[in-house]
């Protein structure tokens, strides 16, 4: 099996200070991506799976704030390189769809914020 590559795989603070544009290039890719996705939903006729009201969403609440929270230790995990180095940055661009942050903006102000 061939190994990811280091874009995939290397934390976004050490991309940056390897390249300066590094933040214009992952915008624009993460840009590309949210539009592409968007374009397949639209053009599938993707349906959301509840069009209206229901009396059992707000029992969600409690399940959906267990999720951001653990996403969001998550994210704090893998911007220290908690996990497997190949998983940190796939661990910390899906945690940070769910916490609506993108994980390179995440990590790099968190490096920042240990240093000073």
């Amino acid at each position: 099996m061939a190994a990811a590559p280091p874009l995939l795989t290397s934390l976004p603070y050490s991309q940056y200070s390897r390249m300066p544009r590094f933040y214009v290039v992952y915008d624009v890719a993460w840009a590309l991506a949210a539009l592409g996705l968007s374009a397949a939903l639209i053009g599938s006729g993707y349906q959301a799976p509840v069009q209206t009201w229901a009396w059992w969403l707000p029992l969600l609440l409690p399940v959906a704030i267990y999720l951001a929270i653990t996403a969001h230790v998550f994210i704090h995990n893998a911007s220290h390189g908690n996990f497997p180095k190949p998983v940190n940055r796939i661990v910390g661009e899906i945690c940070g769809i769910v916490v609506l942050s993108k994980f390179a903006s995440w990590e790099i102000m968190h490096r920042r914020h240990h240093r000073h």
